[in-house]
């Protein structure tokens, strides 16, 4: 959108700064057990000094609406919903309910820098390939510049492998992060994945990068 651009465009001095750096956690293993969600915050916090982590029945979608007001990069551990029929109704799926495309694209995120959605069909298309109205782009339309996504369910390991190598690739001097690189580094990881896994797509290709 207009205003992600003009977002993008205005703050790059930033980098993403030293924080606050947001992580939302919800299970996505069966049964409600945990998954690989723990795994994911876990090596984003190994980087990331003074992360902020929101999980288990904290995480309603009012609280998490509140955070995003004031994180510079979001990372959503949880399970991501995409709704063929509609698809500003694709959610998040938080402890008390949905974070849906049309809650976060009506957001005003001064803040923004990054947000990354590894969670399942954050940006899937489904029926409506030429528009771009998923989860992925709602984050941008509010503000952030740089926005990791996944076309479909990504598998647990691979998720947690490239969440570590992002942030730590990422790292800039002092606490901070240089986010301007986003797509680089992205770009990189994939095409490692590819040549680790050359005839699993399903493995490597679900992750996108937009922006800038």
């Amino acid at each position: 959108s207009i205003r992600a651009l003009r977002h993008a465009r205005q703050a790059p001095a930033t980098r993403g700064g030293r924080g606050p750096f947001l992580a939302v956690r919800q299970p996505t293993g069966a049964d409600g057990k945990d998954g690989a969600s723990v795994a994911e915050v876990q090596a984003m916090a190994h980087t990331l000094r003074g992360l902020r982590i929101v999980q288990g029945a904290d995480a309603t979608v009012e609280r998490v609406r509140t955070e995003l007001s004031f994180a510079a990069t979001v990372h959503f551990a949880c399970h991501g919903m995409s709704d063929a029929e509609d698809p500003s109704r694709s959610y998040l799926d938080l402890a008390d309910g949905h974070l849906a495309v049309r809650d976060v694209a009506r957001g005003h995120l001064p803040h923004a820098q990054l947000a990354v959605l590894l969670a399942c069909h954050t940006t899937r298309t489904d029926r409506l390939p030429d528009e771009a109205v998923h989860l992925t782009s709602a984050f941008q339309t509010a503000g952030y510049p740089q926005v990791v996504g996944a076309l479909w369910e990504a598998t647990d390991l691979v998720s947690v492998r490239l969440t570590d190598r992002l942030y730590r690739d990422l790292r800039s001097y002092g606490d901070g992060l240089d986010v301007t690189d986003t797509a680089r580094v992205v770009h990189g990881i994939v095409r490692g994945l590819r040549k680790r896994h050359p005839g699993s797509p399903h493995v490597w290709a679900p992750y996108v990068h937009t922006g800038r």
